[in-house]
């Protein structure tokens, strides 16, 4: 029986890879590749993975990813003193000590780790190192983007966008304090939910938006889209890695969340826009 791609509604295929022995989905419409739902980790057995990560600022690599990426991904694309929110930041929020650095007032959310939910409205959204975490990224981010309507995902569109060589969240809630729910698929064939939380699960918007002209922008690896590259990836190594991406992949969810995709690097940074003037 077919699983329904939780970004476009096609029927999945099985993906024959040897990544780990564990089984995943691919969408062969949008490439988005999903480990089985079964095998979703729980927060709690996130909690303790993200806790032996050492991203901290006194880690020079780890502060020169958030350079480039806001050199990439932010800069040319906002305007100096926007209001940013850093969504799924983590236990050291460096990227949120960046932005401020930059002359961006900036709050943070982590349903794990910093649970005050914020309240207005972003110019930025920056959700770095998030996406792979996501069982259903459209229903989890569609809640912060808040200006969106909650109906059907639109349908593929051409608008171009820019490349450069190529082509984890819970939702707020009203008023307390969020859990992390299971991801609720939104396909057409056969709905599994997943076994596991999201790291930021959850549906329920809240008073947090992404203002209309606003950016998303964000990274997380792209897969190669084969199978034996696949395997030899270290990327779906990390067990609470359990989405997986192209810069097709994104065009398509960024379409789903009624925004659109600007630019990729063709490795790991994305920047989307949502329509109107902030």
């Amino acid at each position: 029986m077919d699983l329904a791609c939780r970004l476009c509604g096609a029927a999945t295929q099985p993906f024959h890879t040897q990544a780990g022995r564990r089984k995943y989905y691919l969408c062969p419409s949008c490439r988005f590749i999903l480990l089985d739902p079964a095998l979703h980790p729980t927060l709690a057995a996130q909690k303790e993975r993200y806790l032996q990560h050492q991203n901290s600022p006194d880690h020079p690599g780890y502060v020169a990813m958030f350079r480039q990426f806001l050199g990439d991904c932010v800069t040319p694309y906002v305007r100096t003193g926007c209001r940013a929110l850093d969504l799924g930041c983590g236990p050291s929020p460096v990227l949120a000590g960046l932005l401020k650095e930059a002359g961006h007032p900036t709050e943070i959310y982590d349903p794990i780790f910093f649970p005050e939910e914020p309240r207005g409205t972003f110019g930025l959204v920056t959700c770095t190192e998030v996406l792979e975490h996501l069982g259903d990224p459209v229903a989890v981010l569609r809640p912060w983007v808040g200006h969106l309507s909650n109906g059907p995902s639109p349908a593929i569109g051409d608008k171009p966008m820019a490349t450069n060589g190529s082509s984890r969240i819970e939702a707020p809630s009203e008023g307390k304090a969020p859990k992390g729910d299971p991801g609720q698929a939104g396909g057409q064939v056969l709905v599994v939910p997943s076994q596991g939380a999201d790291r930021m699960g959850g549906t329920k918007p809240g008073s947090a938006r992404l203002e209309p002209g606003g950016i998303l922008a964000g990274l997380t690896l792209f897969h190669p889209d084969d199978p034996v590259k696949f395997s030899e990836w270290s990327y779906p190594r990390d067990f609470t890695h359990v989405s997986f991406y192209t810069a097709h992949t994104l065009e398509v969810l960024a379409k789903a969340l009624g925004l659109s995709l600007v630019f990729t690097d063709g490795k790991r940074g994305f920047v989307m826009k949502a329509s109107g003037e902030g």
